[in-house]
């Protein structure tokens, strides 16, 4: 099941658990209602549809006519289970029209692409610089095109969300945006992450993950 709409029935299903990388086309899940979930659509201030317990939609009625949307994604699981990426919350700016066709016609989100080099665990090294690479790309699937990007930001906390700091970036070959991290020098705690991404045709990511990288 991929994110589509028919006629104005729209369908939407993106996985909370999601690696990234290039060519991403799948994802992981949890049991159906075993970790706190919740996904909502909106046109406007206008809520369409409220998901709370999965991060999928079906067969939802929509406006007709091409209108601006934002789904809304909330997700946690257990740290003392999983330890890393304890907390995630992702909102998608997307423009969407009446599909006219006899079929679903696919339709693209924005998905965030992080490199940071780790060791198996998720882990970078306290007290040192490191390279952070980010980049803003359709998720598989095909649809549309969803424009240029313009823009790309970060900001990072070592205190699971409550301060961050700007990261500058500059924007490199291959739609790379690059920056350097200067990790906290106490090894053992986690470095979250929020980032967003822009393009010139209205569609938009804003992306935290709570406790992405361990510090060794």
């Amino acid at each position: 099941m991929q994110n589509s709409r028919y006629q104005d029935y729209m369908t939407i299903n993106v996985q909370a658990w999601t690696p990234s990388g290039d060519g991403l086309e799948h994802g992981g899940n949890l049991d159906w209602g075993s970790v706190p979930t919740n996904m909502k659509l909106f046109q406007g201030d206008t809520l369409v549809h409220e998901n709370e317990w999965a991060s999928d939609m079906q067969w939802v009625t929509v406006p007709p006519g091409t209108l601006p949307y934002r789904l809304v994604l909330d997700a946690s699981r257990p740290a003392e289970q999983w330890r890393l990426s304890t907390r995630t919350h992702t909102e998608w700016d997307f423009v969407s029209g009446t599909a006219a066709s006899d079929d679903f016609e696919p339709f693209a989100l924005l998905q965030m692409e992080y490199r940071l080099a780790t060791d198996l665990r998720g882990d970078v090294k306290a007290g040192t610089s490191q390279q952070i690479r980010l980049k803003a790309i359709p998720q598989a699937g095909g649809g549309p095109s969803t424009g240029n990007v313009t823009s790309v930001t970060l900001d990072v906390s070592y205190d699971d969300g409550a301060t961050w700091q700007r990261v500058s970036l500059r924007k490199t070959a291959g739609g790379w945006w690059d920056g350097t991290l200067k990790l906290a020098k106490k090894p053992g705690g986690f470095l979250s992450v929020r980032a967003a991404g822009a393009t010139d045709a209205g569609f938009a990511i804003k992306q935290e993950v709570i406790r992405a990288y361990g510090i060794r």
